[in-house]
């Protein structure tokens, strides 16, 4: 584990949301309706910050209350990870990495068993791949979404599923 994902990754605080939102306006362009549903229902344990020398880098957004259908029927709690963005400037340093396993572990520290994503290009498809995420999962047949969110990604398609817990880094 290196310092950055130690000392410059933490859980959100509730001034956070200014330096959130800008740094989510800047990474996802016009997405007004994203920030009008993070400005809605921001809450300090959802969010994730990357610090550098005190200044709010990057930013992603654990979604609580969606639920994972399994294969076989049974329907278990699965935070969904969304908006992982870090400000232009200090892109190419790890920090967005550093945010995914963070919230991984965060999500598996509260006694999750998986954690579910929506890369919104093919090649962050395999960004997330690179860094556990496993399955791909149908979003509209598997995963619900609390009504709330659901409409900020109601186009999305396919995602990716982060295991259960005990594999690979985040266990």
């Amino acid at each position: 584990m290196t310092d950055m994902e130690t000392e410059g990754i933490r859980a959100g605080l509730p001034g956070d949301f200014a330096a959130i939102g800008a740094i989510w306006q800047e990474a996802f362009g016009g997405a007004g309706e994203a920030l009008a549903y993070l400005r809605e229902h921001y809450t300090p344990a959802g969010a994730i910050v990357a610090e550098e020398r005190g200044a709010v880098v990057g930013a992603a957004y654990l979604v609580f209350g969606a639920r994972l259908l399994e294969p076989g029927g049974l329907i278990r709690a699965c935070p969904y990870l969304y908006a992982v963005a870090v400000d232009k400037r200090y892109r190419g340093r790890g920090w967005g990495k550093a945010l995914v396993r963070f919230a991984v572990r965060q999500a598996f520290r509260l006694g999750f068993g998986c954690v579910a994503t929506c890369p919104a290009s093919e090649e962050l498809l395999g960004y997330y791949k690179d860094l556990g995420f496993t399955e791909e999962i149908s979003l509209k047949e598997r995963m619900f979404l609390p009504a709330r969110w659901s409409e900020s990604v109601r186009t999305l398609e396919r995602g990716l599923l982060y295991p259960q817990a005990g594999r690979g880094w985040a266990g």
